[in-house]
């Protein structure tokens, strides 16, 4: 897979990038932050080639059982202001519960929190639920490119605001909100507040959940990056086609526009 090193258009926005290529240090962070992963769990994750891409490999099961740990500080500068959008290659196995998290950022099951699931059903929850959801399954034994923004109302002055879930660069479930929702919409705003104390998102895991219940995710994970911004659907294009060849490109367009 190429790695374009001379793209730095969004260099000042990222918080953490995850290869996920190195065995010896699995959680490297090479973002420049410092946010490296721990692996946890009994099984410990893995670092494998996975259908011709390069990944961590989490084994599934009971709730704490193969996952990385993200720092307790990851998400100290997200806001209001500047959104927030977590970008990944998953490769689903059979999955054991519908919950499974592909990732999940918060400070317990009473919240607040910010997590996917494996059905790519996103919450921010403060309180009350703010979702997007695919309504669908996706199948297992391939790669998908998915996508998950969240993008503050600056203050208040944005018409709509809200998460939107994109899957190959597609919007797959749009959660946004109204200015007219009144309501909701200061829901939104409660639940990016909450991220002015930092203890609330002390506990920010790739592949496990906030909630006891719920399995641990059973899949791999490739080039997996934290933004603080909300971003659009052009530059989540521009984000999933940075990890990918030219010929990948040609052929993602081929099957875009020329299937029928």
């Amino acid at each position: 897979m190429k790695r374009n090193e001379s793209n730095i258009s969004y260099n000042d926005r990222i918080i953490a990038h995850y290869y996920f290529d190195d065995p010896e240090n699995i959680g490297k962070d090479s973002s420049g932050s410092g946010n490296d992963a721990i692996t946890e769990g009994v099984t410990s994750p893995i670092v494998e080639t996975v259908g011709g891409r390069t990944a961590v490999t989490l084994a599934g099961g009971k709730n704490g059982t193969s996952y990385l740990k993200l720092p307790s500080g990851l998400l100290k500068d997200i806001n209001d202001n500047t959104g927030i959008t977590v970008s990944t290659w998953v490769y689903l196995k059979k999955g054991t519960n519908v919950w499974e998290r592909i990732f999940d950022f918060g400070k317990d099951s009473g919240g607040p929190y910010l997590f996917l699931t494996r059905n790519l059903r996103g919450t921010c929850f403060a309180g009350a639920d703010l979702v997007a959801d695919t309504g669908r399954t996706y199948s297992s034994g391939e790669w998908i490119h998915v996508a998950m923004s969240v993008t503050g109302t600056e203050g208040g002055t944005l018409s709509s605001a809200g998460p939107v879930i994109y899957v190959n660069g597609e919007v797959a479930a749009d959660g946004s909100i109204s200015q007219t929702s009144s309501g909701t919409y200061a829901k939104l705003r409660s639940w990016f507040e909450t991220f002015e104390d930092p203890s609330n998102y002390s506990y920010n895991y790739i592949g496990r959940s906030q909630h006891e219940a719920d399995a641990d995710f059973n899949g791999s994970i490739s080039d997996f990056r934290v933004y603080k911004a909300g971003f659009t659907q052009d530059e989540i294009i521009e984000v999933m086609c940075e990890s990918l060849t030219d010929a990948e490109i040609v052929q993602l367009v081929k099957d875009k526009y020329l299937s029928f």
